[in-house]
């Protein structure tokens, strides 16, 4: 009981954090102005990007960072309950994470322009926030 009771606190910081990552990335991909990382990319363009959005995008980052951390340790206290349930829908959160993170990557290195990984993301987004309320709705 008192490991479904800390995966079940967890899940819910998860998907607070999960709200606030969704918020976050929302408000950079509607109003940041994304450098080129083109051949006319220099320093200067990267400076002013983080100048201007820097903190939103670190909160975005570290956010992410977060997300991951935590969704192992979701997984391995779900390992530790033995419910199968739970550790499916652990696993499926987990990946969705690691789904969004690297599609995130994948959007920077693109130049911020292929829309494909920002949708990947907010897929991400989706399954994760579906799989850790399912967490949340399990009972021992």
């Amino acid at each position: 009981m008192y490991r479904y009771r800390s995966i079940s606190y967890l899940s819910y910081v998860i998907l607070a954090i999960l709200v606030i990552q969704f918020l976050d990335g929302m408000w950079l991909n509607l109003f940041a102005v994304f450098p080129q990382v083109s051949s006319s990319f220099n320093a200067m363009n990267m400076m002013s990007f983080m100048f201007n959005y820097g903190p939103i995008f670190m909160l975005h980052m570290m956010s992410g960072f977060l997300l991951l951390i935590l969704g192992f340790i979701i997984l391995a206290f779900s390992f530790m309950s033995k419910n199968s349930n739970i550790v499916i829908f652990s696993s499926i959160g987990l990946l969705a994470i690691i789904l969004a993170g690297i599609s995130g990557l994948l959007f920077m290195f693109s130049d911020f322009s292929n829309n494909i990984f920002s949708y990947m993301m907010s897929l991400g987004f989706i399954i994760s926030i579906a799989s850790y309320t399912i967490i949340i709705g399990q009972r021992k």
